[in-house]
């Protein structure tokens, strides 16, 4: 008997979150109340890196960069 009352009162509680979650969900469609959660985000590609190489300095042909 009681793990009956128990999956009773478990089963409640979800019928309840759902219901209040669709009730939430119509009043901020309609605009009579704020929505909780924060916004959602936006996510912006990032600036895309230039293509980076090496060249041989054709003044430094041993690749020293001029150092010596």
């Amino acid at each position: 008997m009681p793990l009956k009352l128990v999956e009773r009162d478990l089963a409640s509680i979800e019928l309840r979150d759902v219901i209040w979650t669709t009730i939430m969900d119509i009043l901020v469609q309609q605009g009579l109340v704020k929505s909780s959660l924060p916004p959602p985000v936006r996510l912006e590609r990032k600036p895309k890196k230039p293509n980076l190489r090496l060249i041989n300095n054709h003044d430094d042909p041993e690749g020293n960069n001029g150092l010596g």
